[in-house]
């Protein structure tokens, strides 16, 4: 998971954002740098939708060079154990809202689970957004879940654990309105796909969304309890408790 701590050099609002790669092939992909001139592919590059992370519709965030001193944007929280990985990693930069992510990895089995919290002063939508690679094919898209198979046949399975207001398809665009795009050489732009989810926030919001990966589709995952401090997850009748 990214998250812009001592600079903003790269110019891209992509903090929170994260990539995924299994058995040799690209999932979750960013989208590069493509030029440094004032093309709209760009600007688009740049901005939060061209990434695999969280952003509102009613508000955005500027980049701050004095984040290592405000640390609105960091890594808040990471550990590391012979059953997961977990990092936790704020976004403060707008004015009346704020970002959460958690990021769970499993070791011992191909399962990533993302928390995601948001609150906002202002009643909006937010959308979790999933950068697919172009080599990616989209095989199922509803709100409560999507599937998609990678280049070498895998089949990954996006599952949402609570009601999402809906699914937004995104058709890819070189023009305006630039997106799903990412860059293949400096300058030079392919189209490629996206997942995107969206859910009411408020100021009282806390977890808006709550969403298991997982690389192999033969495996039977539930969640069977899940609070502010803790996750307990079954994968194959392993039981696994989280500290979050």
């Amino acid at each position: 998971m990214y998250s812009r701590l001592f600079n903003s050099h790269t110019q891209h609002r992509d903090d929170l954002s994260m990539t995924l790669f299994y058995k040799g092939d690209d999932i979750l992909v960013d989208s590069g740098k493509f030029s440094y001139g004032g093309d709209i592919r760009r600007r688009y590059i740049m901005s939060p939708q061209a990434h695999s992370t969280l952003f509102f519709d009613k508000e955005d965030y500027k980049l701050d060079n004095d984040n290592r001193f405000s640390r609105k944007v960091q890594i808040t929280k990471y550990f590391d154990n012979k059953k997961y990985t977990f990092v936790e990693g704020k976004n403060h930069s707008f004015e009346s809202s704020k970002l959460s992510r958690r990021l769970i990895a499993l070791k011992n089995y191909p399962v990533v689970i993302l928390l995601d919290s948001a609150q906002s002063e202002v009643e909006s939508n937010i959308y979790q957004n999933f950068n697919l690679s172009p080599q990616i094919e989209i095989v199922n898209y509803e709100a409560s879940t999507a599937k998609i198979k990678t280049k070498s046949g895998n089949i990954v399975t996006f599952t949402q654990l609570q009601d999402i207001k809906e699914k937004i398809d995104v058709l890819p665009s070189q023009t305006e309105p630039v997106q799903s795009i990412v860059t293949s050489g400096y300058g030079k732009a392919v189209e490629t796909k996206q997942l995107r989810f969206s859910a009411a926030v408020n100021s009282n919001s806390d977890y808006v969304f709550k969403t298991i990966i997982s690389m192999d589709d033969s495996l039977n995952i539930q969640v069977t309890d899940i609070n502010e401090s803790a996750l307990q997850i079954s994968v194959n009748g392993e039981e696994i408790f989280i500290n979050i």
